[in-house]
């Protein structure tokens, strides 16, 4: 059946009456008439008694009507989702993120979209650079945050923030008045490779730029854990300057005071994917964002 033919089924019904169900279609009552026949043919029974007063549904008819009247619910309802994800304000929205952006103020950001349009859902996947390029590149996530400086041949590019690799210790251990090369005694803990394969291979590569060769290596899988062994004494650290914003007590960072110690975090996106509204409204509230 047709939406037309749903439209005129639950109309005659709730109208008991041609010329009624005729007006509120917006049609003659001749043309309800032979779309009502043409139905009843199709069917091979009667879906309506006729009576001096107007029209009863038979069993057949009260039964397709119950029916086409949730179908008709059902398709108002699929219009609305698909105006609202037109338009932006409906929709689900996957978002790539790593460690610096959310420290940096992400989640404030996902505060005021969800405040603004509270119609849009939110997933949120923590992935490494390489990660976040594959899903991007698939489809799998419409934005995200990753570390500028590899080959992203589909994705586009905006640079957003900028981020460092300071040296965490423990207060009991930060120099005063010494060279930095006094904490290079102790062992490093670092997040392991499998949790952030770009992230680990920047600490090592940092730690020989400034002359650091671990007598030993403790590895980790979260950032606040790296900081809270740190903290216990079991070594130093090469973390985000970012992660000051966690407030671990009695840690201490400080600057390698190296160019190379730096890098670039950038919004991304596919190129050859049509963005939804939702995604286009997304990323130009977190570029006012970290603009500022």
């Amino acid at each position: 059946m047709t939406l037309d033919e749903m439209h005129t089924l639950v109309t005659l019904t709730e109208e008991r009456h041609f010329g009624k169900a005729a007006a509120t279609l917006g049609i003659s009552q001749p043309a309800l008439t032979k779309r009502v026949r043409h139905l009843e043919f199709r069917l091979g029974g009667p879906l309506f008694a006729r009576h001096a007063r107007g029209a009863e549904p038979t069993p057949a008819g009260l039964a397709l009507y119950q029916r086409a009247r949730r179908l008709l619910e059902e398709a108002a309802g699929l219009e609305h989702i698909a105006r609202g994800i037109l338009t932006g304000d409906l929709g689900t929205l996957r978002i790539g993120v790593g460690l610096t952006v959310m420290l940096s103020g992400l989640p404030r950001i996902f505060e005021q979209f969800r405040a603004q349009y509270p119609g849009v859902r939110l997933t949120v996947h923590d992935l490494s650079t390489a990660e976040q390029i594959r899903a991007l590149t698939a489809g799998d996530l419409d934005v995200g945050f990753l570390r500028l400086g590899q080959q992203t041949p589909d994705l586009t590019l905006a640079p957003l923030l900028r981020d460092e690799l300071r040296i965490a210790c423990a207060e009991s251990l930060a120099p005063s008045g010494r060279p930095y090369n006094s904490l290079f005694q102790h062992p490093l803990v670092i997040t392991s490779r499998a949790a952030s394969p770009t992230y680990h291979e920047h600490v090592l590569t940092t730690c020989k730029a400034i002359g650091y060769t671990p007598p030993g290596i403790q590895e980790a899988n979260q950032l606040l854990t790296v900081l809270l062994l740190v903290q216990a004494g079991l070594g130093i650290g090469l973390v985000p300057a970012s992660s000051h914003t966690l407030a671990v007590p009695r840690v201490r960072l400080l600057p390698t005071k190296l160019p190379g110690a730096a890098w670039q975090i950038g919004l991304a996106w596919n190129t050859n994917a049509p963005p939804s509204r939702a995604a286009e409204r997304f990323r130009e509230m977190a570029q006012r964002h970290f603009s500022k």
